[in-house]
């Protein structure tokens, strides 16, 4: 099966990794520069062809995910809501895999709000995408200690 992944940041690359060993990965779409980002290192250095946007709803990301043919995306720690017409390609739909125990915390400062909140635990959840921000079906949910010493990016590197 062809899949695309749509995320951004060091912390998806164990889930860009899992995918290129796991499936047919055939494009990671990020919102990186394209000034040596996590990202767009790892696709350059693993040869995974990648595209740096400014927009999901431009024709050309629309017509480059159309002619991969897909069934289905994994999304972590992306920077755009996907429109309903990008939603609608995916034929299985498109997975969300969001760092807190949805639906507390939606969008994009989860770990940072947790560990304000003093919160114990915290999680991932994942999710079928739909049209509204950090929502839709809850396929799964695993609990992780937020620790004394955790900083957000300590915190997220285990969550992701």
């Amino acid at each position: 099966m062809n899949v695309i992944f749509f995320g951004n940041s060091e912390y998806v690359i164990p889930i860009i990794k899992y995918l290129k060993d796991s499936f047919n990965l055939k494009l990671v779409i990020t919102t990186e520069k394209e000034t040596n980002e996590a990202v767009i290192s790892y696709c350059l250095e693993n040869k995974i062809d990648y595209l740096s946007v400014n927009s999901v709803s431009s024709p050309e990301v629309k017509d480059k995910i159309t002619d991969i043919n897909p069934a289905f995306a994994i999304l972590a720690n992306f920077r755009f809501i996907l429109p309903k017409e990008i939603l609608k390609i995916f034929p299985k739909g498109i997975i969300n895999i969001h760092p807190s125990l949805l639906p507390k915390y939606r969008g994009a400062t989860p770990g940072q709000t947790a560990i304000l909140k003093d919160d114990k635990t915290t999680g991932v959840t994942i999710i079928k995408l739909d049209e509204e921000i950090d929502h839709g079906k809850i396929i799964s949910q695993k609990k992780e200690s937020i620790l004394t010493k955790d900083t957000a990016k300590s915190l997220y590197i285990r969550l992701f």
